[in-house]
């Protein structure tokens, strides 16, 4: 299928989604920090939020907003996160970059007063078909695609409703998530297929939530290595309803086992580094008398006797200080091989919710959504919002 058989699809898809009037819509930020904002459309209007003031353009026309300009103009900033003007171009989408969008582009002063942010505003329908492109594969089989569109949902709707990303940050902003791996990484048009449109058509409203009937936030990641976590094990705060479960879908996909080799004196400082930021600890021993108690991948937390007081270190703190691209997933044990230590784990990402490498596996087996699902979140239930 070729971009303008895709886009056909995809008007064809949005006008479905668009009959049902209590779809939500979702605010994402697709770009931050940018100098300048160039978004190209037909039959726009602009409105400038600084003076209150609404431009129509008819035909194709193209706008370029220099973000310096405009925070040299703001003198006074009362609040952090200032909106400065909103495009809309009605049902015709709209250009930037090498994407094209529906819904509205709004462009927002950045934190630091110096540059733009760029937001898409736009049904959630929508923008869970461009998702499911960039954090699964188009190509995958459809009900991997459709139990991805559910966890997405759930985790997109969840920030909605808490207003997270805004009383994180201490005042209100103008999106409810990011796209990017700190949230949830999505696309524009030209990413999307038949597959993905199809795969978030027939799951539609539905989201995951708690026996309590409550919208928990639905992680995922794209590989285990055999067994998931619950986030108190990753993130230190609990969410409702998760276990860790076995997965015995995942081994044939995705990276092989990785292992890195750590000089003894830089795990001691890595250690030492995540105490003093994480635990508000720190060693005190001369590094003779530091004794680490022997590792496995299942465990969480690291123990280490300093002296004769036992320090434990949350495992997935101390990848953070030696970096993803060394440390590729929180299911890793550390272990000395002769004189050499060595950080040896499986899978890659958090761990946390759905392995993405076994879901495809469990639809490549002839499984359901639903199954793989279940087999992720047993404690959680399917249910339709809208």
């Amino acid at each position: 299928m070729n971009i303008y058989q895709g886009l056909i699809a995809f008007i064809i898809f949005a006008i479905s989604i668009n009959s049902y009037a209590s779809v939500p819509t979702v605010k994402v930020k697709i770009a931050d920090s940018k100098d300048d904002i160039t978004l190209s459309g037909k039959n726009i209007v602009n409105h400038l939020d600084l003076n209150q003031s609404t431009k129509k353009y008819y035909g194709h026309q193209k706008l370029k907003f220099n973000c310096k300009k405009f925070s040299s103009a703001i003198s006074l900033r009362k609040n952090k996160s200032i909106k400065l003007a909103s495009v809309s171009a009605g049902p015709n989408l709209i250009k930037w970059n090498e994407g094209v969008y529906k819904g509205k582009m709004n462009v927002i002063l950045s934190d630091d007063g110096k540059s733009c942010d760029l937001v898409n505003e736009v049904s959630i329908e929508s923008y869970i078909s461009t998702l499911l492109a960039k954090e699964m594969h188009n190509s995958w089989p459809v009900e991997a695609l459709k139990a991805q569109a559910i966890a997405a949902r759930t985790y997109a709707l969840h920030k909605i409703k808490t207003d997270e990303v805004s009383k994180t940050k201490g005042f209100n902003v103008y999106y409810d998530l990011e796209s990017s791996q700190k949230h949830q990484v999505s696309g524009s048009l030209k990413d999307s297929s038949t597959r993905t449109y199809y795969a978030t058509r027939l799951t539609e409203g539905l989201v995951l939530v708690s026996k309590k009937k409550k919208l928990e936030p639905a992680f995922y990641h794209s590989k285990c290595g055999g067994h998931t976590l619950r986030p108190d094990q990753v993130w230190n705060h609990k969410v409702s309803g998760y276990t860790g479960v076995k997965c015995p879908y995942c081994h044939k996909h995705g990276n092989k086992d990785w292992k890195v080799k750590v000089k003894p004196a830089q795990l001691i400082s890595l250690v030492d580094k995540t105490l003093q930021d994480f635990h508000s600890a720190s060693l005190v021993a001369s590094k003779k008398k530091l004794r680490m108690t022997k590792d496995r991948n299942k465990n969480a937390t690291l123990r280490i006797y300093d002296g004769d007081n036992l320090k434990t270190v949350q495992k997935s703190r101390l990848r953070v200080k030696l970096g993803y691209k060394k440390a590729l997933s929180n299911n890793f044990k550390i272990a000395k091989i002769k004189n050499d230590v060595y950080m040896m784990g499986k899978g890659m990402g958090h761990g946390v919710g759905m392995c993405q490498y076994g879901a495809l596996e469990m639809a490549k087996l002839g499984k359901t959504y639903k199954q793989i699902l279940k087999h992720y979140f047993p404690n959680f239930k399917i249910r339709r919002l809208y």
